[in-house]
């Protein structure tokens, strides 16, 4: 089974937040150790529901937290690029 995960983790500007359309979390962008956390949580709770035949496609994210979280979970869960697949061992 492939998981495509929308995360919503906040965002940085307050007009958009403010604005009553906004569909998103009215609050600040998560990061750091809280981002982590989220992720973490996620696909926790995704392993959980999906055990060994889960295959999380990471798509979007900065490249600060794309590589890291990709090295993370390289060997925990299956993943899903733009440039290759890969099943874990």
């Amino acid at each position: 089974m492939l998981i495509t995960p929308s995360q919503d983790v906040g965002c940085e500007t307050a007009s958009v937040r403010e604005d009553p359309f906004y569909a998103g979390l009215p609050r600040r962008r998560a990061r750091g150790k809280d981002y982590d956390a989220l992720v973490v949580e996620t696909i926790a709770a995704l392993r959980r529901r999906w055990g060994a035949s889960l295959l999380v496609h990471f798509e979007d994210f900065a490249s600060r937290n794309s590589y890291r979280l990709l090295a993370r979970y390289r060997e925990e869960v299956g993943f899903q690029t733009a440039t290759q697949t890969r099943k874990p061992k």
